[in-house]
């Protein structure tokens, strides 16, 4: 992840997702907790109802008329309940169970109440009617009665303690153990169970889980929904506010994108909307860049004064090396030494003139006489003397012209950079070998490619061959004529015209090729 935006704004989006997604997952917790306590709740009634008459001389089809009673729907809760099994505390013994069950006994069994888990309840009678005292209150969760007879086989009848001192019913005691829930079942069965007992009995009601799931399913759809539309939302907004907030930064790399040798009086502009942070860089990088323009164009001006004031002396210098020559006795050795300082000379008049050239078109004060002019006529013309220096050379000259070509540039600018590069082809060129010259259009440009045979350009010094002074034999031998600033001043004079000078990617060793394209007319 490489685009700075991009990072700002998963970073952005990824608090209020992080927030959302905490406050989506609590809430979904919080509500599955609700809904599963409202089942319970549900099953409360019922539950209690029933264990309330359960005890020690209630036979197995009195449990078993109750069970059916209470699926059924009685006392309340419709449909609600869909099992009930009635085990004894101590033995673990099944006294009574519906048609429809849990298989697995010692599920419920673990669930069986000790000793110690029940508690004394005062036991209060509900007032009466006439001012009758009150009597102990009933543990919480029972009622009053056992459920109302409907018609024949209706609710048990309030059992009798048994003669002799027998074990008084349930309900008189003051035992209680708060109702347990827990869920069970297998993959396919899910239950909510709900063991309630008495000191003797615990009646487990259980529900099926089937349409509770149905529900907590669709409410887990919508919030997943819902916390996936807030993520996006933040994302979205992250992404929206990463973008507004690194707008100065696009400005500033917009600018600083036009600053070219040609352009360093460009600054980046201040609204004064911008935050103080950005507003700070803004007027850095403008000092910077003021600070770069004065000495670029001091540079600038040094290099075009100092081969401007080399020019004079330099002439005299030519001028009394030939004198020198002419009084020479031929074949002398005082002759030898003016021929060699007058090639130096030469060497140096030529440096000179390259420096001025490109200090010139550095600092954008290089004359044009920009015409439309035909390519293929010019070119004529400069091969029938490029094939001449060939020719000295020893070297085998091609060319290959399109007729018609037409382009609007500097004509004696453009012919400059093709010599320099001829020169180079014949330069650095093999015995026997040969130099191209090839001409064409190419959709909307007009393409000029020049070739030579030739130990070519070296892989890693291709990004290189167009620096000032640069050389690709490393010793910078004197057995090549040249002080590398060929390639670089055609480079700068092909920008001046609007046109583009590379090498090509075919070059390889045996042959080097380079192409100059301009815009055709």
């Amino acid at each position: 992840m490489k685009s700075f935006r991009l990072k700002l704004a998963v970073i952005m989006a990824l608090v209020p997702s992080v927030i959302v997604l905490a406050f989506g997952l609590v809430a979904w917790w919080t509500l599955h907790r609700q809904m599963l306590t409202s089942l319970d709740l549900k099953m409360t009634l019922p539950g209690n109802a029933l264990s309330r008459q359960v005890s020690p001389d209630t036979d197995t089809s009195k449990f078993q008329e109750w069970s059916q009673t209470f699926l059924e729907g009685v006392p309340a809760g419709g449909r609600l309940v869909s099992w009930v099994l009635v085990m004894n505390n101590r033995s673990g013994e099944v006294l009574s169970a519906s048609d429809k069950g849990i298989a697995d006994v010692k599920v419920l069994n673990s669930y069986l109440p000790k000793d110690s888990d029940f508690v004394k309840v005062p036991r209060m009678d509900p007032p009466s009617r006439r001012g009758e005292p009150r009597g102990r209150q009933r543990p919480p969760g029972f009622e009053d009665g056992p459920p109302p007879r409907r018609g024949r086989g209706g609710g048990p009848p309030p059992s009798k303690p048994k003669r002799g001192g027998g074990e008084r019913r349930p309900s008189d005691r003051g035992d209680y153990r708060p109702p347990v829930f827990f869920s069970t079942g297998a993959a396919t069965e899910q239950w909510r169970v709900g063991a309630f007992s008495n000191p003797y009995a615990t009646v487990f009601v259980g529900a099926d889980l089937g349409t509770f799931q149905a529900e907590v399913d669709q409410v887990r759809t919508h919030f997943i929904l819902a916390v996936g539309a807030g993520i996006a939302l933040s994302a979205l907004a992250g992404w929206m506010i990463a973008s507004k907030a690194i707008r100065p930064i696009d400005r500033i790399a917009e600018t600083a994108e036009r600053v070219t040798a040609l352009g360093l009086d460009r600054r980046i502009g201040l609204t004064g909307r911008e935050d103080k942070e950005f507003a700070r860089l803004i007027k850095v990088l403008n000092a910077m860049m003021e600070r770069l323009e004065d000495s670029f164009q001091h540079a600038a001006r040094f290099s075009a004064d100092a081969s401007h004031e080399l020019k004079t002396p330099l002439a005299v210098m030519r001028g009394e090396l030939e004198r020198g020559l002419k009084e020479c006795t031929p074949g002398s050795e005082q002759e030898q030494r003016f021929i060699e300082l007058s090639e130096e000379v030469h060497r140096l008049n030529q440096i000179t003139e390259a420096l001025l050239t490109l200090s010139r078109a550095d600092s954008g004060s290089l004359q044009l006489d920009t015409t439309e002019f035909s390519l293929s006529d010019a070119l004529e013309s400069f091969c029938e003397d490029a094939e001449i220096l060939c020719l000295d050379k020893e070297l085998t000259f091609n060319s290959n012209i399109e007729d018609g070509l037409v382009i609007s540039a500097d004509c004696v600018l453009v012919l400059s950079v093709l010599h320099n590069l001829v020169s180079n082809a014949i330069k650095y060129n093999e015995e026997d070998g040969d130099v191209v010259i090839n001409a064409s259009r190419s959709v909307n440009d007009v393409v000029i490619e020049v070739a030579n045979s030739g130990p070519g350009i070296p892989d890693d010094q291709r990004d290189s061959i167009f620096r000032r002074f640069y050389r690709v034999d490393d010793a910078r031998s004197r057995q090549r004529d040249g002080f590398g600033l060929g390639l670089n001043i055609a480079m700068e004079l092909t920008l001046v015209n609007g046109g583009e000078l590379r090498l090509l990617d075919d070059s390889s060793s045996g042959q080097t090729r380079f192409a100059v394209q301009f815009p055709a007319v």
